[in-house]
C-alpha cells in the first residue's frame, strides 16, 4: 500500500482544510471531488489504484465534511467552495486532472469553466447539469434521513441499504470513516447539517442553468462516466450534456449505482486511468512532434 499524506490547507475565509496526498510526487496530478455529505475517504481504494499506476491521487475534505472545519457562518456556497479547491490546486501545482462524483463533479464542472488554466482535464461521475429530478431528490432524502443520527453502525448500514433498494455494504467498516460520534452518543454522518441547507435552498434551485453555462465554458479534455443503475443521470441528462461539451467522451459503467465509486472500483478506476494515459500520451506526442 502507498503511504498516505495527510496535509493541512488553508481555504477561503482561513477554513482549514484536510487533503490526502497519495502517490508520487512528480507523478501527473489528479485531483479527487467526492460528493456530497462524503468524505476524502470514499476514494482511498482509487487512490491507492492510481497511486500505484503512477499518478499522484490528491483527494481533499470539502468544507464541512470529514476532517474539514465546519464553516461558522454557513458559507457553504459555490463561491467558497471553488476557492477553496483553488487553495488545494495550487499547493499541489496547476494544471490538475479533476475527476468529481455528483456534487463533487458540479464543483470540478464549475473550476474548469472558471479556471480552465487550472484544469488539465475533467471527469464526471454520474452528474450533468440536468439531472433527473426524482433521482436527485431521493438522495436529498436520504441526506435528511440521517440528521436524527443512528444508535449503531448496524444501523447507520440499514440506511445506506435502504437507499440502495435492500442492497447492504459487503463490510460495515468502512462506513466508519464517514460517521462521527455526536456528544449525544449517536453516531451521525460527518458533515455539518448546514450543508444541507445550502444543497437545498442553492445549488438545487439554480444547478441547472448555472452548470449548463458553465459546461459550455469547457475546453479541457473531458469523460462522463453513468453508472448503468442510475436514477440520476438518465438518458434526457446525457443527451443534454452531449450537446453542452460536444467534445466529452461519456460511458458507461456496468452494474454500478449513482455512488459509483464506491459500487464498482476496478472498472471505475481503469476507465479514468485509461483516459487519462490516453490524454497524456497523446499530449507527449504532440510535444515531441
Amino acid at each position: 500500500m502507498t503511504v498516505e499524506r495527510v496535509e493541512s490547507v488553508t481555504g477561503f475565509g482561513g477554513l482549514r482544510l484536510a487533503v490526502s496526498d497519495v502517490g508520487p510526487l512528480d507523478g501527473p496530478a489528479v485531483l479527487l471531488l467526492h460528493g456530497g455529505a462524503q468524505t476524502k475517504a470514499s476514494w482511498d481504494e482509487v487512490a491507492q489504484r492510481l497511486a500505484r499506476r503512477g499518478w499522484r491521487a490528491v483527494a481533499p475534505d470539502l468544507r464541512g465534511h470529514g476532517e474539514s472545519d465546519w464553516a461558522p457562518d454557513g458559507d457553504y456556497s459555490l463561491h467558497a467552495l471553488r476557492h477553496d479547491l483553488m487553495s488545494v490546486v495550487r499547493r499541489v501545482g496547476a494544471p490538475v486532472h479533476v475527476v468529481g462524483a455528483s456534487l463533487g463533479g458540479l464543483l470540478g464542472l464549475s473550476l474548469a469553466a472558471k479556471r480552465g488554466d487550472a484544469v488539465a482535464s475533467l471527469t464526471l461521475i454520474d452528474v450533468v447539469p440536468r439531472n433527473n429530478r426524482s433521482g436527485q431528490r431521493r438522495i436529498i432524502d436520504f441526506l435528511r434521513s440521517g440528521l436524527a443520527g443512528f444508535d449503531s453502525l448496524e444501523a447507520a448500514a440499514d440506511s445506506v441499504a435502504a437507499y440502495h433498494g435492500g442492497r447492504r455494504p459487503p463490510d460495515t467498516s468502512g462506513l466508519v470513516k464517514n460517521l462521527r460520534t455526536d456528544e449525544d452518543g449517536r453516531l451521525r454522518w460527518h458533515w455539518d447539517p448546514d450543508f444541507l441547507l445550502e444543497v437545498r435552498h442553492g445549488w438545487v434551485h439554480r444547478r441547472a442553468h448555472h452548470f449548463s453555462n458553465a459546461a459550455r465554458s469547457v475546453t479541457a479534455p473531458t469523460q462522463l462516466l453513468i453508472a448503468e443503475r442510475s436514477d440520476v443521470v438518465d438518458d434526457a441528462g446525457a443527451e443534454s450534456f452531449r450537446e453542452l461539451i460536444p467534445h466529452a467522451t461519456i460511458s458507461l459503467v456496468p452494474e454500478a449505482e449513482h455512488m459509483i465509486s464506491g459500487d464498482e472500483q476496478s472498472r471505475f478506476t481503469r476507465a479514468i486511468h485509461e483516459f487519462l494515459t490516453a490524454l497524456t500520451t497523446k499530449q507527449g506526442a504532440i510535444a515531441d512532434s
